[in-house]
């Protein structure tokens, strides 16, 4: 039996393979902050809810819908960019 040598291509094999964890990572990390924005936004909509249930809608209460609105339109936006990231 004759003993096999590397393979060839193994460095381009293994760059990719260290292209492929560095995105990976990448997306994780990506994902993990649209994950923290989904809590902030769903703590915000309970706090919201909370604050309309005990009070009459006052200027404050349209503040913090606003709020809300805007933290939505801004994971909206991040998800939106995550669909147009090209697949692994």
């Amino acid at each position: 039996m004759s003993r096999v040598g590397p393979v060839s291509g193994s460095k381009e094999v293994r760059a990719s393979v260290q292209r492929m964890t560095d995105r990976r990572k990448a997306l994780l990390g990506r994902l993990q902050g649209i994950v923290d924005e989904v809590a902030e936004v769903y703590t915000k909509l309970l706090e919201t809810s909370a604050t309309l249930s005990s009070l009459d809608v006052g200027h404050d209460a349209r503040s913090e819908v606003e709020q809300v609105n805007a933290s939505l339109d801004s994971l909206r936006q991040s998800l939106a960019e995550l669909d147009r990231q090209p697949e692994l």
